[in-house]
């Protein structure tokens, strides 16, 4: 049976003083309470200020709580409180309940938002090499453990994906940071206890499904000792950078510039409380995310602040997935940032996107490895199939006029291994017929001219994700014969066919990888062709008469420099590349006292008794080069170091490290150091120690997207020496 609506007398009613026409009320609630303070009972404040009084005028209410309807009843201080026997009086009088602006206006809840965007990048080698660089901390000795003291350079071409699916929770958390006063700034080991760190989460977690990864070719991902030593939660740990920075300063720093130190990181000072969550939303297409709440003012003491963290996780395969966890990584931000936030995840799945300019339908090579198009040296098409005579540099990446100014840089860079080939086909290329492609190698003649047979490159499988689930899958591209072509794939365009509803690639795959191990050591021509349903060769419009195709509403492009392509009026893309896969030569070949070279295995250097015994000179002899001969130059640096003893003093004693140093000829001495220069320090009668020689060289050689390492080269050898 229906409950008969209460009548005028039965409901009590609530005015807001200074509340404005039209003006929109907090959401209230009323609370009755027993002389122990548990709750009687609970109602709701209606829009117009009116409440049912049965549930509140209860003879046992000792105590009658009004306020804001999402504050709990223990909250006391949020409420405005009457006694249950005048709240009775005035209620049953007909009385209605007057609060002052100055008490419910603090019951309004403000909205809150936060918004920013979110991004993955892969943690191939390079994009930690360079995340060491820019932290100035690659000349630590746990970094340059890990990297097998290779040298690390920064990387300009990060190419990092923005995040389309997932759901961002927001943290907040409040920060006193009242700057301290330092009487001896040593730099503290470990961070401030006080400093609340949540336990760290498992950036590589390997339980569960691992999930889509794609076909990635190149570098496999860093190793994870060098992973942990910076990344958190799939991102990087602010406080491990903190504490890897302090490390890494001078011994000998001043007081003052280690207390400018300590003030940069308030992770050493700042006193947080705990984090809590207010709020979750979606990542948007594009990464974008923008996250709304509702919260009570906050009001802050002196020195302190809010600040906001996320975590940000994808549905992979069924599982949810973690794949940036900012609050283990100390990454903190204020309420009007607007972050990136970067997930170095290797689950995490992105969205294709590309970067080159230009409307309308065309194909271009996008990218080698991780490096754009336009940084690849290549001459002018000829013809379909044919460039113009080559530069000295032609076919090499990150190229400069002057070979000088190759010297040590990694300019001018020779490719090698597995190299992988990105094209970007518009949407648009769909409507003029385009549906396969295929890329073809052939070696090069000194005109730019193919020599030999062209060679079709395998076709691809491609990595897939669906909507709203992210359940892995994968699509072969090929191969497929059509007419009277084979070994064709088909175009992997961002929908339809051959795509399934609601599937979509994952980003970073390619389109054709070269295996230019197997191949000869040279320059090549690298050919892509398009082709419709039929299996016909299409060509733009413009392409000559005399070359096979059919004409089409479209262009080939050649990605030039970065805000621009130029048309290639030609029925294929054609691009030259020039692999060497020799490894480096690294060779002491012997010692030399005075000048006096010796290749004895073992070597005792003695000079003296005599006033001239310290200036005695030692020399090494050695050879560091690519075999590449003249010019341009595939070695990238070289360096020859004397170690005395256990935990001794190193020298640097190579010649010009960018330099290659004995390719022809017998073999070079290196920078002389006297005994004195080795000894001196020693005291009188016991300058005599043993000492290492460590020789390395570096190559530039390339796959697009980090140094082939494996194509270093080292030697060592050991003497002892003495003045007597």
């Amino acid at each position: 049976m229906a409950k008969t609506p209460q009548s005028p007398a039965q409901r009590g009613r609530i005015v807001l003083d200074g509340l404005a026409e039209g003006g929109e009320p907090p959401q209230l609630a009323v609370h009755a309470l027993d002389s122990t303070g548990k709750v009687l009972g609970s109602v709701a404040v209606g829009d117009d200020g009116s409440f049912p009084l049965e549930a509140a005028s209860s003879e046992r209410a000792e105590r009658i709580l009004i306020g804001p309807a999402e504050a709990k009843p223990d909250e006391r201080r949020k409420f405005f409180a009457l006694p249950g026997a005048e709240f009775r009086t005035l209620t049953g009088a007909g009385q209605e309940l007057a609060i002052a602006a100055g008490i419910w206006q603090g019951w309004n809840l403000f909205r809150r938002c936060v918004s920013g965007h979110v991004r993955r990048c892969f943690p191939f080698l390079h994009v930690l090499d360079d995340l060491l660089v820019g932290r100035q901390l690659a000349r630590l000795p746990e970094v340059r453990k890990l990297v097998n003291f290779r040298p690390l350079v920064p990387y300009p071409f990060l190419h990092c994906s923005p995040i389309c699916f997932g759901t961002v929770e927001v943290y907040k958390r409040i920060c006193c940071c009242e700057p301290p006063i330092i009487f001896d700034p040593d730099l503290p080991v470990e961070i401030n206890p006080d400093f609340p760190f949540p336990p760290p989460e498992d950036p590589l977690d390997p339980s569960g499904p691992i999930g889509p990864i794609g076909p990635r070719p190149g570098p496999d991902p860093a190793p994870i000792e060098l992973q942990r030593l910076v990344l958190t939660g799939g991102a990087v740990d602010e406080a491990k950078v903190a504490r890897l920075q302090a490390k890494a300063l001078p011994k000998r720093l001043s007081a003052e510039l280690r207390r400018e130190f300590l003030l940069r990181y308030p992770f050493f000072w700042c006193h947080c409380g705990a984090p809590r969550k207010v709020g979750q939303g979606f990542v948007q297409d594009g990464g974008a995310f923008s996250v709304c709440w509702r919260e009570f003012p906050t009001f802050l003491l002196p020195h302190c602040h809010e600040e906001f963290a996320y975590i940000v996780r994808q549905p992979i395969g069924g599982v949810l997935v973690t794949i940036y966890n900012g609050v283990a990584a100390n990454q903190w931000f204020s309420g009007s940032a607007q972050p990136t936030l970067t997930s170095y995840h290797f689950r995490a799945i992105g969205c294709r996107e590309s970067d080159v300019p230009g409307e309308g339908p065309f194909v271009v090579l996008e990218d080698i490895g991780a490096t754009p198009s336009h940084l690849l040296s290549t001459p002018s098409q000829t013809s379909f199939q044919s460039v113009a005579a080559p530069a000295y540099n032609s076919g090499l990446l990150n190229p400069v006029a002057n070979p000088a100014d190759a010297v040590g840089q990694l300019l001018n860079r020779n490719l090698g291994g597995d190299v992988a080939l990105q094209y970007h086909f518009t949407e648009s290329m769909r409507a003029v017929g385009a549906i396969y492609y295929r890329i073809q190698v052939a070696r090069s003649d000194a005109s730019g001219n193919p020599t030999g047979s062209w060679a079709p490159l395998p076709p691809r499988t491609w990595s897939t994700w669906k909507l709203n689930t992210a359940t892995p899958g994968s699509i072969a591209l090929g191969p497929h014969t059509v007419g009277a072509e084979d070994g064709l794939s088909m175009i992997p365009y961002d929908t339809g066919a051959p795509l399934s509803p609601n599937e979509e690639w994952q980003d970073g795959q390619y389109h054709g990888v070269i295996p230019t191990s197997g191949l000869a050591d040279g320059r090549y021509l690298v050919m892509i062709e398009v082709f419709n349903a039929a299996g016909a060769r299409l060509k733009p419009l413009a392409a000559p008469a005399a070359e096979a195709g059919v004409g089409a509403g479209f262009t080939f492009r050649r990605w030039n420099v970065p805000a621009s392509t130029v048309a290639v009026p030609f029925a294929a893309l054609t691009h030259m590349m020039w692999w060497d896969n020799r490894s480096a030569v690294a060779e002491i070949v012997d010692i030399r006292l005075n000048g006096a070279p010796s290749s004895a295995q073992c070597q005792f250097l003695e000079a003296g008794p005599g006033e001239d015994a310290p200036d005695a000179t030692v020399e090494i002899g050695y050879r560091a080069y690519h075999p590449q001969p003249g010019t341009p130059s595939f070695l990238h640096v070289h360096s020859l170091i004397l170690t005395r003893g256990l935990n001794g003093p190193s020298w640097q004693v190579a010649n010009t490290p960018g330099l290659e140093v004995g390719e022809a000829g017998p073999p070079q001495a290196s920078v002389s150091k006297t005994l004195a220069d080795l000894l001196g320090d020693e005291p009188v009668g016991h300058q005599k120690c043993a000492f290492a020689v460590n020789l390395q060289a570096h190559v530039k050689t390339t796959n697009g997207a980090g140094t082939l390492t494996n194509l270093n080269a080292g030697d060592t050898a050991a003497f002892a020496a003495e003045i007597i």
